[in-house]
């Protein structure tokens, strides 16, 4: 069974080829395309151990989705489009119509995700388009929609609930929906198989790094609360947006720098964060300048370590315990020391973890990176969101 996975935004298309076989799920190939609708769009992708880069003129996502299939004509993956089984589709936001993350796509469901794209509007017109065109691409493949939101739509209404005339919430929608979700979800279940325990008995925070920053708290499988909240843009300071800024800053700056309110959520959501802090948004090298005696470097990680421990510490409260810490990297974003500095903030609590198995992870292996006598467990699970959406869809395909 062959599974193609699609998350479409305004950064381009991320597209992974799964083969399933004998309850064996593959990586055949992962990329990306960047630049539609340029005379150089960009293809670059793994596989076969190999990297490989193309440049094409490429005018819209069905054009793209065209140079995915050549692709993977190209490499011997498939002959026709005809071999794809089914295309899973990330999609960013559903509100709280779509409580289930998995959903099969249909006429309905690409008209709510094009509705909800006020909530989400860099992702949610790209999902639909990307919905649209596998439609054509891959007429006969089963096509699914995994929704990011869905693992937060029963959060407690105490955890979504904002301080704002209550008319908002019932005519506008304005809540916390958190984002996400797929990987907080995925990379739990697997910390939790890799411990030998049981989702459903345990009190859970996780913490995901990468374009976003995110953390979320569960109770027995159920979210309970999590960073972000009616946008991306809410929580953790991140990569390039603020995080959490007092309001009254926004009216100042517009104020004295004259700024429009597209300005001012141009630099909230792309020149904040991480990038405005230090320069960077490679944590890494973040950490490299620090080392070097860069005070702005250190200074910024010092502000985004303490907030994470801030959110840690209400996830604490708010769980009343906590069994299992989970940190979800992407590959670039496997940073040990960040770890490390998070949890020595928490060793008041009974948190330990080995450094030096820290620094020997494997970026492609869930970790165990607490010591024996840590009082909750701290696991390193690689971000493999897509992985976890294609397995579930041929689990599906095959009862």
């Amino acid at each position: 069974m062959k599974i193609l996975t699609l998350f479409c935004g305004n950064f381009g298309i991320e597209y992974n080829l799964f083969d399933f076989t004998d309850k064996q799920l593959t990586n055949l190939i992962t990329g990306i395309i960047t630049d539609i609708g340029s005379r150089t769009a960009d293809n670059r992708y793994e596989c076969k151990g190999m990297s490989k880069h193309d440049i094409r003129e490429v005018s819209n996502v069905i054009a793209a989705l065209k140079w995915i299939n050549d692709t993977l004509v190209k490499e011997g993956f498939i002959t026709t489009p005809d071999d794809i089984d089914a295309v899973v589709h990330r999609v960013i936001h559903g509100l709280t119509k779509y409580r289930e993350e998995l959903v099969k796509v249909t006429p309905e469901v690409i008209d709510d995700v094009l509705e909800f794209a006020d909530f989400a509007p860099e992702h949610n017109p790209y999902n639909a388009e990307g919905m649209k065109a596998a439609l054509t691409v891959y007429p006969h493949a089963e096509q699914f929609a995994f929704f990011d939101t869905a693992p937060f739509v029963d959060l407690p209404a105490k955890a979504y609930m904002y301080g704002l005339p209550y008319q908002f919430y019932t005519q506008y929608h304005i809540r916390r929906y958190g984002f996400h979700g797929i990987s907080h979800l995925c990379g739990i279940g697997e910390a939790c198989k890799l411990i030998g325990k049981s989702m459903q008995r345990m009190k859970i925070i996780s913490l995901y790094v990468g374009r976003g920053v995110s953390m979320a708290a569960f109770d027995k499988g159920k979210a309970i609360d999590t960073s972000m909240g009616f946008s991306p843009l809410e929580g953790l300071i991140m990569k390039m947006r603020s995080g959490n800024v007092d309001p009254q800053i926004l009216l100042y700056l517009a104020s004295r720098e004259g700024l429009s309110l597209i300005e001012i959520g141009s630099i909230l959501n792309k020149s904040s964060g991480l990038l405005g802090l230090i320069g960077t948004t490679d944590i890494g090298h973040a950490y490299e300048e620090a080392t070097r005696g860069n005070e702005q470097a250190r200074l910024g990680l010092d502000t985004f370590v303490y907030q994470i421990q801030k959110y840690f510490g209400a996830y604490y409260v708010a769980l009343k315990g906590v069994d299992l810490l989970v940190f979800i990297a992407r590959d670039e974003d496997v940073v040990p020391q960040l770890w490390i500095d998070i949890v020595k903030g928490l060793e008041f609590m009974g948190a330990t973890i080995d450094e030096t198995k820290a620094y020997a992870t494997v970026r492609e292996e869930p970790t165990i990176l607490s010591t024996d006598k840590s009082k909750f467990a701290i696991v390193y699970v690689p971000r493999h969101e897509e992985r976890c959406m294609a397995k579930r869809v041929a689990e599906l395909l095959q009862r």
